[in-house]
This record gives structure tokens, sequence and C-alpha cells, in this order.
């Protein structure tokens, strides 16, 4: 076997990162071990999708690719990474992931020079996320969305309220509003102006917004809901996480998916939720309501 033919596998792939490298049909030059490992699996596997991960171009009279690892993923979900490694003085094969690393006190990554107790660590390790890992992300990822969105909105006011600062001590807080935009309307750069207030004022109702749902995911007010398939996995607060079907999905939760899945990723809703992602909401709790 060599590594060419590895590299001929159709779930073989360079990805994005190494598409001029793929276009450039540089050789291909990888230790024989990691070799062994991918081959074995992307065969047994051939769900699986083997991503050339980390590579050095090595330039000689034959510019070569050498290939020191591949990120595995599964519907474009990455799994894990296979490694070629050397550690204590001797070459091995690296198998990581967030599982891997969950059950380490250091490290991401465990090591072996068996080929063979290498495929059995990725049969192992990587593989479809449960509901739990699932869940797990999705708090996070919740987490930094909804700190984000109060954060970027605080950032948004500062920014325009800067650009308001060279006449808004003349201004601003000596008449009301709507005198104060006639003040603006009538300067030379009065519609730029005009814009930067109403976007302040936009900006004061959205943030009032993005508070209401970050502070009900922190109080445990809020029901966290990750798409599995044709599965709801539904977690609130403390409580043991619910699954449902679209058939017993509570009216109340279904309703407020229905509408943060027709909004952008990051996006918020008042009195709704928050779209996290693809497959991940933040849905307001109604009163004495549980999800």
């Amino acid at each position: 076997m060599k590594p060419s033919d590895v590299m001929k596998l159709p779930n073989i792939k360079y990805g994005e990162k190494w598409k001029e490298v793929e276009q450039a049909n540089r050789p291909v030059h990888m230790r024989p071990d990691l070799m062994k490992v991918v081959w074995d699996l992307a065969t047994t596997h051939p769900q699986w999708g083997f991503y050339v991960h980390k590579v050095d171009l090595m330039n000689g009279d034959t510019p070569t690719l050498r290939i020191n690892s591949f990120e595995v993923r599964l519907d474009d979900d990455p799994i894990g990474i296979l490694w070629s490694v050397y550690y204590r003085n001797q070459y091995c094969i690296g198998v990581s992931n967030k599982r891997i690393s969950a059950q380490m006190d250091r490290g991401d990554m465990k090591r072996t020079t068996d080929p063979i107790k290498a495929v059995q660590l990725a049969k192992k390790y990587f593989g479809k996320k449960t509901p739990m890992e699932l869940l797990q992300e999705g708090y996070v990822t919740a987490k930094d969305v909804l700190n984000g969105a109060v954060w970027n909105r605080d950032r948004g006011m500062r920014s325009d309220l800067e650009a308001l600062s060279a006449v808004a001590h003349q201004f601003m807080f000596r008449d009301e509003a709507e005198q104060f935009k006639a003040y603006l309307k009538g300067r030379p750069d009065g519609e730029k102006l005009l814009n930067h207030h109403s976007k302040y004022v936009e900006m004061i109702a959205e943030k009032e917004i993005a508070e209401k749902v970050s502070t009900g995911f922190r109080e445990d007010k809020t029901c966290l809901v990750i798409l599995d398939g044709g599965t709801y996995i539904v977690k609130q607060g403390q409580l043991p996480p619910a699954m449902y079907t679209d058939a017993d999905l509570p009216d109340y939760v279904r309703g407020k998916i229905g509408l943060l899945k027709l909004v952008n990723t990051k996006q918020i809703i008042d009195g709704v939720g928050c779209r996290v992602g693809d497959k991940s909401f933040v849905v307001m709790l109604e009163e004495e309501k549980q999800c």
C-alpha cells in the first residue's frame, strides 16, 4: 500500500484548506503507521470523512506534501483527529477528541505505537454524539451567544453614542427627543446624525430584549432545545432532559421553535427566545409551564 492509494479512497478528502495543494497534484507522503490506521478505518467506515488536517510542505527536487494528521467527520461534524506524533523518543499514533479529553487529567490525546490499538481507540471514541453531548455543546454555545448578544449591543450603543457626542452635550439632555432630532436635521450632516440617533434608540430596545432572554437563561426560566434528527432534546435548568417527537412536543414550545426557525442564527425574538444555531434554540418559558 502507498500513500497515493490511501488518497484515492472516496472518503479521503483535502477539504477547502488544502484545495490548492490538491489541484497542484503534489506527491503525498505519510508515515506507514498513520497510513495503515487511516486505510483500515476509511475502508471499514465509509460514512466517515477523513480530511487532511496538518501537513508539512517539503520543497526539493520533487515538492512533496507530508500529511501529519486527518480530521475525521461524520455528516460534516468533527468526531476526532488521527495524528502522527513524536512522543518519548519514538513515533506513534495519536487519537484525540472531546470524549478522550474529558477522561484525561492532562491533554486530549491517547497515543500508541500499535496501529491495531489506534484503530480500536478510534472505533471506541469516534462516533455520533450522544444526546447529553449535544446538550452540553448546546449549553456552551447558547451561553456564548447570549453573553455575546448583550456585549455586542453594548458595543454598538457605545459606538453610536460616540458618533453623537460632539453635539450631544449641546442639546441632547436639555430638550426633548423630537426637538433634539429637529436640531440634528438642520446640521450639514443631519441625515447621518439622525441615523445614528435612530440606531441608538433601536439598540436600547434590542439590548433590553437580549437581557431578558440572557437573564432567563441564567435563571433557568428557559428551555434549551436541540434537534437531533426527528427528536427534540429539551432541557430546563437542573431538571433531567426530556425527549420529544413532533407528535408529543408541547404546543407552546413547538410554536416558539416554529418562529425561531424563520430567523437567522443568533437572532432573538421578544417573548419567544433565541435561535442559537441551525439545530439549537433557547425558548422562553411561559408562566407556570415547564419544558
